[in-house]
């Protein structure tokens, strides 16, 4: 691999299936051959999964029944708090998945991290958005196919007190540069995981309170609009349900919130205005547990990505 390569964070797939290592990644090919998507759709799932390690030792199957009751084409997964070192452990942990991506965080151990399983290998995979924090914090996995680029986000939370506001606003901007880059290779995009804001009153329970807390602050709620708007997105859910209420994908744990329902809606697929008519469907699958997020599938037209 290129220094110029790896400076960017654009690694062929094939020099690190043959055994080569990026600074941020492993990208290992699983030897099972895969199969196309059967039906009238495609689909991607995207799951903050709050530790992959701790949701596969309370479940060890937990992603192969995800896997197989909704058969997607590619798996994101957000907030994975793996290790470089750990990564090679999971590699061939969903049977017809033949290229497994991880980004780790470097900056701190068991924090943030992001990872994909796809069923087709990519062309290229990225993993840097020229954003120095995030960068570090291993929060961007992008897989371009021949039909469409995917990006897998973990977008930087606020933090308590609203202390990590700045650094918060940088990483928008940053991330919708790199979008509006992405979109210049003429290729439809996908934005999936978790972006750490509620995007109006309706995705949270109780928005006068939410006001004083990170991901519902105006600030927040206004940067991501202006992602939407910069970067020709559509928030793929609320286009299809414009009215729909009380669907959220993420419940505070301590507070023993998903017994009550009171959620958030922060885990998002965002599709490029060019791909709008492909989207069959939407689906917030609240019924899987294990994390103190639920998945968010998309259904697409068949051959969109390969």
């Amino acid at each position: 691999m290129s220094r110029s390569l790896a400076a960017f964070g654009l690694v062929p797939p094939g020099a690190l299936a043959r055994g080569g290592r990026s600074r941020v990644s492993n990208f290992v090919t699983s030897p099972r051959c895969c199969t196309s998507l059967a039906g009238t759709h495609s689909s991607a799932i995207t799951w903050n999964v709050n530790s992959l390690r701790a949701l596969m030792r309370k479940n060890p199957n937990a992603l192969q029944d995800l896997v197989e009751e909704h058969n997607p084409d590619i798996l994101c997964l957000q907030e994975t708090k793996l290790q470089e070192i750990h990564e090679g452990l999971f590699a061939d942990a969903l049977q017809g998945y033949e290229s497994s991506v991880f980004h780790s965080s470097r900056a701190r151990l068991g924090y943030s991290g992001t990872a994909v399983f796809a069923k087709r290998e990519p062309q290229c995979v990225q993993f840097n958005i020229r954003h120095e924090d995030g960068d570090l914090e291993g929060r961007v996995v992008c897989l371009e196919y021949p039909g469409a680029i995917v990006v897998n986000v973990y977008t930087m939370n606020a933090g308590q007190n609203f202390k990590r506001l700045d650094q918060r606003m940088t990483w928008d901007s940053a991330f919708r540069r790199y979008v509006r880059n992405l979109r210049r290779e003429g290729k439809p995009v996908i934005v999936l995981g978790d972006l750490n804001v509620a995007r109006d009153p309706v995705d949270v329970h109780s928005p006068k309170t939410a006001k004083r807390l990170p991901g519902f602050s105006d600030e927040e709620r206004q940067s991501f609009e202006d992602t939407l708007e910069v970067c020709g997105l559509v928030d793929a859910y609320r286009m299809l349900y414009p009215d729909e209420k009380e669907k959220y994908t993420f419940w505070d744990y301590k507070s023993r919130a998903r017994d009550r329902n009171m959620g958030w809606r922060i885990d998002y697929a965002l599709v490029t205005d060019d791909m709008v008519r492909a989207v069959k469907d939407v689906h917030i699958l609240d019924h899987v547990e294990g994390s103190d997020h639920c998945p968010v599938s998309i259904q697409f037209t068949p051959g969109l990505l390969w």
